[in-house]
């Protein structure tokens, strides 16, 4: 059988807040991923309208 410590309280607070940092740092890379690559495709996209700007995104509710 494999080596298991004791599960106290402190080591329990350590475990939910060592997934809670990786997970908290997951949503933020996942966050500078999304907002680089979104940046990157508008700017595809204006440079093939020849120096037309892009029209601003509307949102969902105003289209109505």
């Amino acid at each position: 059988m494999a080596y298991s410590a004791r599960r106290t309280n402190s080591n329990i607070v350590m475990l939910a807040l060592g997934w809670g940092t990786f997970i908290g740092a997951g949503i933020v890379a996942m966050y500078f991923l999304g907002h680089a690559l979104y940046l990157n495709e508008r700017g595809r996209a204006v440079h093939s309208l020849d120096g037309e700007q892009l029209p601003e995104p509307s949102a969902p509710e105003a289209s109505n």
